[in-house]
C-alpha cells in the first residue's frame, strides 16, 4: 500500500522497508533473508516474506492469542466469508481501486 500511496515503482527499495521484519525474525533469518532478496530480484518479496517467516519467525513476536466470548470458528468462517464477498463487490465499484498484499 506504501508504494502505490507513494507512487513507488516495485523495484525501488524503501529506506527502513524491513526493518518491523527485523524486529520479529532471528538474525539468522534476516541474514539469509537479505541474501536471498538480492539474488532473486524477481522473486514476488510478499510471498518470500511470508516462507522466511514461517520458518524464522521469533514466536513471542509474532503470535498473540485473542480470547474473544462468542466467538466460535463457524462464527469467525461465516464472518471471512462476508468480508470475502465485501472486498469482492467492493472491487466492482467504479472508480474505486482496492489494494490488496
Amino acid at each position: 500500500m506504501l508504494r502505490e500511496i507513494a507512487g513507488i515503482s516495485a523495484n525501488e527499495p524503501i529506506e527502513g522497508g524491513y526493518d518491523l521484519l527485523a524486529e520479529i525474525m532471528s538474525v539468522e533469518g534476516m541474514t539469509r533473508f537479505k541474501g536471498y532478496i538480492e539474488s532473486h530480484p524477481n522473486m514476488q518479496t510478499q510471498q518470500v516474506i511470508t516462507t522466511f517467516l514461517y520458518k524464522f519467525a521469533i514466536d513471542d513476536m509474532v503470535e498473540e492469542e485473542v480470547g474473544l466470548d462468542g466467538w466460535t470458528d463457524p462464527l469467525i468462517e461465516q464472518l471471512t466469508e462476508q468480508h470475502e464477498e465485501d472486498l469482492f463487490t467492493t472491487s466492482r465499484i467504479p472508480g474505486v481501486e482496492l489494494l490488496e498484499p
